[in-house]
């Protein structure tokens, strides 16, 4: 079996929902641990042969094994156009192929749902005012050795150019909504003015989206962004000949690129929907990474496997607990529910042994938090404060409960939980129990993803209470805004609290880093305090990692994964 078209299957949830935290994991909880005997290369459990998978070998490219990595995921692409999509599954595949003014930072050092800013294009960049920010493009930047460009560097005119389309013409324009002009200073330099101070501009501008391309695409009549070429200036170039959206993407190293760091010379993504047939590549050999399912975590957790780490990989979405605060919402038996008086949230929040998921589910990871996207680690609520607010106490819970509800009656609702695999299911129950244990009544109702996002992330919302993911966010702002601010577009528990509502706005205008940073401390005190949301865990999932693969990270940019182009990888 040819070796270039092996590939990785890193995780997804929530696919195309939109969100992020503020939540605290301790490194030491999710970083890769090697403690792993060979794991059975069996493949018995194979319903699809490998054969109908995997695309024909390619003779127009060297393909050394050592300098290929190898990954996998469910779906491919349905158009190459990165201005005309929102889809986690194509960023997660074509991201590294762009640049964008400035980036996330990845690897050594990142912490889980801190989004710091760094240079990417820009090689730096400066706000002399409120409104103001300068950016200087790297000297060193080239777009890739593609004839439409062949190698010339990255200019001005460039970035003006994709930054006015992203702003008038793509998807992604709702985040340029507050930017007054884009201008030319020089060749190299380019001025972005905002029509009022926005703190979050920076985290936006970083998010992946906001992606530069060459002004030869907008200047010719016969270039089709749907189509391609993509053309970027990214560390990886895409080779759509040796490619096919239902079977594999081809990518191969950038000469041009303009950071150092890695030594991928050729990035192959499978597009495999089986979780047996990933588990089977990877077993063989023909996968460096494997998102491993439910039903094969214990077999690769419970032993060692010289071979390979196995650890948890956190993305930036948060599983939580939401309650209906809206005062009509009834239960079947035509009972109002009490989730507007904050002391029944308090006992229901006091009721969730975090502790035990955490060790039933992520062998005793600690994955505490609030899960909120901050532009930096002091943003972050300290953990002992977090573990305090978070903290599980079922006979205070009880005792709480029997006081806020009238005598002789008892709290009975629906909780949601979304068809997203057995883990939710498992967790789901769990949360369903610790409720029962403190009076409670719950009957569980399983829905679609559809369903689940309709009615328990949109506002209005249609549910008693739900436990499940909440949207994928880029911005402390932006998830603040959705979630809690009264009428947001996504508040949809009816959430109102005018203190919030004031923290939200204070936060939003702090472009000074200290100032912001401590906003965003207090913004999160209020919606935990008020037990607004009853966090539980961010989305994890265990990762199997071949130990030839350097520099893996357990917390990234989800979709983009732009810490791939760090990645080394040791001979075979």
């Amino acid at each position: 079996m040819p070796s270039r078209f092996f590939t990785l299957l890193i995780f997804f949830i929530l696919y195309t929902l939109n969100g992020c935290n503020s939540t605290i994991v301790t490194p030491t909880s999710v970083q890769f641990s090697a403690t792993v005997e060979p794991v059975s290369t069996s493949t018995a459990t194979l319903q699809v042969p490998i054969s109908t998978v995997l695309p024909a070998s390619p003779t127009s490219t060297p393909d050394p094994l050592s300098l290929s990595l190898r990954l996998a995921t469910a779906r491919g692409w349905n158009k190459l156009d990165p201005f005309a999509t929102t889809s986690a599954d194509y960023y997660k595949i074509f991201a590294n192929t762009f640049s964008s003014l400035v980036r996330y930072k990845t690897g050594e050092g990142t912490r889980p749902f801190v989004h710091e800013v760094v240079p990417d294009l820009a090689s730096s960049w400066e706000q002399p005012d409120d409104k103001t920010y300068i950016f200087r493009l790297n000297q060193d930047a080239r777009w890739s050795d593609l004839p439409a460009v062949n190698g010339r560097s990255v200019t001005g005119d460039d970035v003006v150019q994709s930054l006015e389309y992203l702003m008038l013409e793509s998807v992604h324009g709702w985040m340029w909504e507050k930017v007054k002009s884009i201008e030319l200073v020089d060749a190299s330099t380019v001025r972005i003015s905002l029509l009022e101070p926005q703190a979050s501009f920076l985290d936006l501008l970083a998010s992946g989206f906001n992606v530069i391309m060459p002004t030869e695409i907008w200047e010719s009549d016969e270039y089709d962004l749907a189509r391609g070429p993509l053309i970027g200036s990214g560390p990886f170039v895409f080779m759509p000949e040796v490619s096919e959206f239902t079977r594999a993407a081809e990518f191969r190293r950038n000469p041009n690129f303009y950071e150092s760091g890695g030594n991928v010379e050729f990035l192959s993504w499978l597009i495999v929907p089986n979780d047996a047939t990933r588990v089977a590549l990877f077993e063989t050999g023909q996968l460096d990474v494997l998102r491993i399912p439910p039903g094969e975590i214990a077999r690769y957790t419970d032993k060692k496997h010289p071979e390979m780490i196995v650890g948890l990989q956190t993305i930036p979405v948060g599983w939580m607990v939401s309650l209906n605060h809206q005062p009509t919402v009834m239960n079947k038996w035509g009972d109002q529910l009490p989730f507007a008086d904050g002391r029944i949230r308090e006992a229901l929040s006091l009721a969730i042994d975090r502790e035990d998921i955490f060790q039933t589910h992520f062998k005793g990871a600690s994955l505490l938090g609030l899960s909120m996207p901050v532009p930096s680690h002091n943003a972050q609520i300290k953990e002992d404060e977090l573990r305090e607010l978070l903290r599980y106490d079922s006979q205070e819970a009880t005792g709480i409960l029997q006081e806020a509800l009238p005598r002789g009656q008892t709290l009975q609702f629906e909780l949601i939980i979304p068809n997203m695999g057995q883990i939710s299911d498992s967790v789901g129950e769990l949360i369903a129990d610790d409720f029962r244990e403190i009076g409670a009544e719950v009957e569980i109702v399983k829905v679609s993803l559809e369903r689940y996002t309709a009615t328990v992330l949109t506002n209005p919302g249609n549910f008693q209470a739900a436990f499940g993911p909440s949207r994928s966010y880029f911005s402390a702002d932006h998830w603040l805004r959705g979630r809690f601010l009264t009428n947001g577009s996504h508040n949809a528990s009816s959430i109102s609290n005018v203190e919030l509502n004031l923290m939200i706005d204070i936060q939003s205008n702090r472009t000074d880093p200290k100032q912001r940073a401590a906003a965003l401390r207090q913004a999160q005190r209020l919606v935990l305090e008020n037990y607004h949301s009853l966090p539980i865990h961010p989305d994890a999932e265990w990762l199997a990692v071949k130990s030839r693969v350097s520099g893996w990270s357990t917390f990234h940019d989800y979709p983009h994964q732009r810490f791939l182009r760090e990645i080394s990888l040791k001979d075979s």
